[in-house]
């Protein structure tokens, strides 16, 4: 298989089947069946960041250059083609932050007692648009950081599937995660225009459709992932390799 025809794909539970989503019905499966001269590698796992693309394998720079931290994402499978589906869980406000005080709390009292701790957070705190996994300059500093390389490795198309808006129940119970979404996916659209290779899709927003493409808010159902396939499909069709 020649390395212009290897397409590596990274992303979250967006990507993957869940109840009423079968393998089959995956953006992913039919990819694979619509360009078998493609040799498709997924890289999928549910609740993860745009962080993978910098610490999933690799080691360090000084003791093994060609393969930095991040390499199981781009190094160590040297793709020619480049799919991901990152973001949402980057910018989701969160009701507790990873290593905040809220956090720590949870750590120390007693497992008893944790479901009470969380309805007290949800009635006096709820969620804040800063309590996220990855803030607005890491996740600049991730997708910089993946692309250089993908650049320096001769990537010959990174397709970036943009952080899908949500529908009104989702933002009903997380009503800050919109402006969320708005702001980095600005930072998406802002980097794919630094690099020539990359293609910035945005199949899934809710508000320019007609039927529900989403069966929690925000992970699509087969209709969305039918729009996220025909997405890509567009994109690589227009590849002449």
């Amino acid at each position: 298989m020649k390395k212009s025809k290897t397409v590596l794909c990274t992303g979250d539970s967006l990507a993957m089947p869940r109840p009423g989503v079968p393998y089959e019905s995956t953006w992913y499966c039919k990819i694979k069946q619509a360009f078998p001269q493609y040799d498709f590698i997924s890289q999928f796992k549910r609740a993860v960041t745009t962080n993978i693309l910098v610490e999933w394998g690799g080691g360090e720079e000084k003791v093994s250059p060609d393969f930095p931290y991040g390499s199981d994402c781009l190094e160590h499978y040297n793709p020619g083609l480049i799919i991901i589906q990152l973001g949402i869980v980057d910018c989701a406000p969160r009701l507790i932050k990873p290593k905040g005080f809220s956090y720590f709390m949870l750590k120390i009292l007693p497992k008893q007692v944790h479901k009470s701790y969380i309805k007290l957070l949800k009635i006096i705190k709820g969620r804040n648009a800063n309590s996220v996994y990855v803030t607005k300059e890491k996740f600049d500093k991730n997708l910089r950081n993946f692309l250089m390389r993908c650049e320096k490795r001769n990537i010959k198309k990174a397709v970036l599937i943009g952080i899908c808006y949500p529908d009104e129940m989702m933002i009903k119970n997380n009503p800050a995660i919109a402006n969320n979404i708005e702001i980095y996916n600005d930072i998406y659209k802002s980097i794919a225009k630094e690099f020539d290779f990359v293609d910035l899709i945005f199949p899934l927003d809710a508000r320019k459709q007609l039927f529900r493409i989403y069966d929690d808010g925000y992970h699509p159902k087969i209709q969305g992932n039918d729009l996220v396939y025909v997405s890509i499909a567009d994109s690589l069709s227009k590849l002449n390799l």
